[in-house]
């Protein structure tokens, strides 16, 4: 089925258990150190997230667990950069 739209430009979709709460995601720095991100989520269903301009291609997404996260911690990677991109290129 195809559902006529607007093309989203700069559109990601990410896990629903990477939206945390007050809308926030996690990140990954460079300097391996958790990042927290306000994003405003435009779509979502029991799977998916669908963020505009809240992320780029490369950000690392924490999609973990962790206890008693605090903004700039120190985090071990398991590298999985963002791929999922929706632009209709």
């Amino acid at each position: 089925m195809k559902i006529q739209g607007p093309r989203l430009a700069d559109a990601f979709a990410v896990p629903r258990a990477a939206l945390r709460e007050n809308d926030t995601v996690w990140l990954l720095d460079d300097d391996n150190r958790l990042k927290v991100q306000k994003v405003a989520p435009v779509w979502r269903d029991a799977d998916e997230v669908l963020l505009i301009d809240a992320l780029k291609a490369g950000d690392r997404l924490v999609v973990s667990d962790l206890p008693g996260p605090v903004e700039g911690m120190a985090l071990r990677l398991e590298d999985t950069p963002v791929e999922k991109r929706i632009d209709n290129k």
